[in-house]
């Protein structure tokens, strides 16, 4: 899955992003953020899982878990919206699309 966003978190951050989730609730999670001219790339590991209806998503790094809620636009888009964040933000309505990347192995 990728997705991008800017100013979703905070004005004048732009975030582009991979996310592989595996079927045993594992993911990887490759960032490249743009703030003040400086590129930044670092990446995360976790798990996911749904419960209560909710996208959950532990990060390894932080050891906190950021909950969604989501909605399945169609079978190759996702729309997340914060539920409860780890992080502070600037923006309390946050969201985002994800985007299937399609399997080129076919």
């Amino acid at each position: 899955w990728q997705g991008s966003e800017k100013d979703g978190q905070k004005k004048g951050l732009e975030k582009h992003w991979v996310m592989h989730r595996f079927e045993d609730g594992t993911f990887v999670l490759l960032f490249t953020t743009l703030e003040d001219g400086e590129i930044d790339s670092f990446s995360e590991k976790g798990k996911w899982w749904i419960e209560n209806g909710k996208f959950h998503e532990y990060h390894n790094n932080s050891g906190l878990t950021d909950i969604y809620d989501y909605k399945l636009i169609d079978d190759n888009h996702v729309r997340f919206k914060a539920a409860a964040m780890s992080l502070d933000m600037e923006n309390k309505d946050y969201e985002f699309i994800d985007t299937k990347i399609p399997d080129t192995n076919l």
